[in-house]
């Protein structure tokens, strides 16, 4: 990563700062004693750039504490109130929160069909444990959401063809699925 610009903001007694969505890195200097509460939240404006985030931190072996609680989770229950919204009304979804649920849609899709899977039995556990129980079907909430998706121009271009057509040439890939569905 290429640092294009450094700034510092000076911080008072009393004072309230709100840090950009997605601020990978920064670093805070206290001189005196001070109580400071930090904390992330997770909006739907940025969502490819929190999966991303997200995809480091488990590359990189973020210990669970360190990173966002629950964040599969949220993603399967962001993914289920934005089908409703789509298929409601739509006009107060922003093109940026079009393209995060085009992105939110290919993530939730990886992780029900990953490429390569070392221990399947472990792998399927986990995967229960990130989808919550209130999602009885995923599969059948991602085919609604791709469903939705394709209603919207150019958004059809953006998903991954080998998802819709898959490709003769390519291996077949083993889908995972949870057996009490």
């Amino acid at each position: 990563m290429i640092i294009v610009a450094v700034t510092s903001i000076f911080l008072f007694a009393f004072y309230f700062f709100f840090s950009p969505a997605n601020l990978q890195i920064h670093a805070v200097y206290t001189p005196e004693d001070s109580l400071v509460i930090g904390g992330n939240f997770l909006h739907g404006y940025r969502i490819g750039e929190q999966i991303a985030i997200y995809n480091i931190e488990r590359r990189t072996q973020v210990p669970a504490k360190f990173r966002f609680p629950y964040f599969e989770q949220m993603l399967w229950y962001a993914s289920k109130k934005y089908l409703e919204k789509l298929k409601g009304n739509s006009s107060d979804i922003s093109k940026a929160e079009m393209d995060g649920i085009h992105q939110l849609y290919q993530f939730l899709n990886q992780m029900l069909n990953p490429p390569i899977i070392s221990n399947e039995r472990e792998y399927r556990k986990q995967l229960k444990s990130w989808i919550p129980p209130e999602i009885q079907n995923p599969e059948y909430l991602l085919k609604q959401l791709k469903e939705q998706l394709y209603k919207y121009p150019g958004i059809i271009n953006r998903i991954d063809v080998d998802t819709i057509i898959p490709n003769p040439r390519k291996r077949t890939k083993k889908r995972v699925r949870l057996k009490d569905q």
